[in-house]
């Protein structure tokens, strides 16, 4: 399966993920932001094999953003263990009944959730909704926007925005839906969080795929942080572009290898061949400081 040119509003995001990268044929792509940050973080030989993301976190996210996004795929996507007959007492698949239901669901693609994960959700989409800061950007917007670009290079970049703001305040921005087990108060465990997961890379590379496609430019990212523990508690933050340049150059540095590692077909260990050095933490900027005295 492929993806056409341009910009797919309202996509159904199984069709969006259906479209994978084959390490078998590279050059097909495509790109996505989640494989570009594998290959930074885990490297090349990491893209030989299929990855596939579960935890309980990313779980609640997923089931916060179909009913937030595209509560008419949620059927499709979730099903509640309390429509299982054969559960145990203590509600788990101990018989070979609930077992073969629990298969058969997953066969299906969908995540098996419970009545009090499924009210909980519901509860944290009423509070997106009804924080001012939040409803703001999501009010009007477009949500579940495919992107899909070809450069000169000919390998296929494919991004998925959350939200296209068209609040005359925020129409020059995209915006990002982020469920987070971190403090939103803490303006530090933010921060680290984007460096860790890379959100700035996300920004910096979307932004471009979406001003490929459109004279209708945009250039801020807003993330809508929600706490994902009651009361679910949202945040806005705009990000500086300061964090947009970083992520920029984090694209422009790293970019050319992983694309050269794709049209060769070569997914080599980049410590195969030569050996490397640590520093200890912060020695650079104490060797710098001590130069500077």
């Amino acid at each position: 399966m492929t993806l056409e040119s341009g910009v797919h509003k309202g996509i159904a995001p199984a069709d969006y993920h259906a479209w994978e990268f084959n390490p078998s044929e590279p050059k097909l792509g495509p790109i996505s932001c989640s494989l570009f940050k594998r290959f930074l973080s885990e490297g090349p030989e990491s893209l030989l094999t299929k990855k596939v993301y579960s935890s309980s976190s990313l779980a609640w996210g997923s089931l916060v953003d179909c009913l937030l996004f595209t509560p008419n795929h949620f059927d499709s996507e979730f099903v509640s263990k309390s429509l299982c007959n054969d559960l145990a007492k203590d509600g788990s698949f101990r018989s070979n009944a609930a077992k073969a239901w629990k298969a058969e669901q997953e066969s299906l693609g969908k995540t098996i959730i419970t009545n009090d994960q499924q009210n909980d959700s519901l509860e944290a989409v009423a509070r997106l909704k009804n924080t001012p800061a939040a409803s703001e950007i999501l009010s009007g917007a477009d949500y579940q926007v495919g992107l899909v670009y070809r450069p000169d290079h000919g390998v296929p970049y494919k991004a998925l925005l959350d939200v296209l703001p068209h609040h005359l305040d925020h129409d020059d921005c995209i915006a990002d839906l982020k469920t987070t087990a971190a403090n939103i108060h803490d303006d530090g465990e933010l921060n680290r969080a984007i460096y860790k997961w890379g959100y700035h890379i996300q920004a910096a590379l979307y932004l471009y795929i979406w001003n490929k496609l459109n004279d209708d430019r945009r250039n801020r990212w807003k993330i809508i942080w929600q706490s994902s523990k009651a009361p679910f508690e949202v945040r806005v933050t705009e990000l500086l572009p300061e964090w947009i340049e970083i992520g920029r150059h984090v694209i422009s540095q790293r970019m050319p290898e992983f694309l050269e590692c794709i049209q060769a077909n070569r997914f080599e260990s980049p410590f195969l061949h030569s050996e490397t050095v640590l520093a200890p933490p912060g020695y650079a900027q104490i060797y710098d400081e001590e130069e500077a005295a």
